[in-house]
C-alpha cells in the first residue's frame, strides 16, 4: 500500500536518522581518512599512522569512499521504502539492519575491534527509538476509529 500524508508524518523523526546516516556517509565520500584519523581515533578504532604510508592513503580513501557510497545507496533505498510503503516498509528497514550489525559488528569482534564494535551499537540505539516510534504510532493508528486507511 502506498503510503498516506499521516503515516508520513509518523515516519519523520526514522526519515531524519536515515538522512543523518546517509550525510555521514556522504563524509566518509569527502573526507573519510580525516574523519578515520580525528573521530575513529577517539572512539578507538581509527588509523594506526605508524603502519599507513604516503602509498596506501589513495587505496584508503577509496576504500571509505566505496563505504561512504555504498552507506547513501542503502540509506537512499531505505527512504525509499519508508516514503513509499510507510510503516509497511519497516520491516525490510529492520531487516537490512539487522543484517548489517550481525555482519559487521561479528567481523568487527572476530578482527578484534571492539570499538568498532560499540560505535555500532551506538548507530543502533540511535535508530532504534526512531523505528520504534514508527511501529507505535502505526499501533496507535490501527486501534483507533480516525487511523484507517483506504487502499490506494
Amino acid at each position: 500500500m502506498i503510503a498516506t500524508v499521516a503515516d508520513m508524518s509518523r515516519q519523520t523523526p526514522l526519515l531524519a536518522v536515515i538522512a543523518a546516516v546517509a550525510a555521514y556517509g556522504l563524509v566518509l565520500v569527502v573526507a573519510g581518512l580525516t574523519l578515520a584519523r580525528t573521530v575513529f581515533e577517539i572512539l578507538g578504532f581509527g588509523l594506526d599512522d605508524g603502519r599507513i604510508t604516503a602509498d596506501q592513503e589513495p587505496y584508503l580513501r577509496l576504500v571509505f569512499a566505496v563505504l561512504g557510497a555504498v552507506i547513501v545507496g542503502w540509506m537512499t533505498a531505505l527512504a525509499a521504502v519508508v516514503r513509499r510503503f510507510g510503516s509497511e516498509g519497516l520491516p525490510v528497514v529492520i531487516a537490512s539492519i539487522a543484517v548489517w550489525f550481525v555482519v559487521d559488528t561479528g567481523i568487527s569482534l572476530v578482527l578484534g575491534f571492539l570499538g568498532h564494535a560499540a560505535f555500532n551499537v551506538g548507530f543502533v540505539l540511535v535508530i532504534a527509538p526512531a523505528v520504534a516510534l514508527a511501529q507505535a504510532a502505526e499501533e496507535i493508528s490501527i486501534s483507533t476509529p480516525l487511523g484507517s486507511r483506504k487502499n490506494t
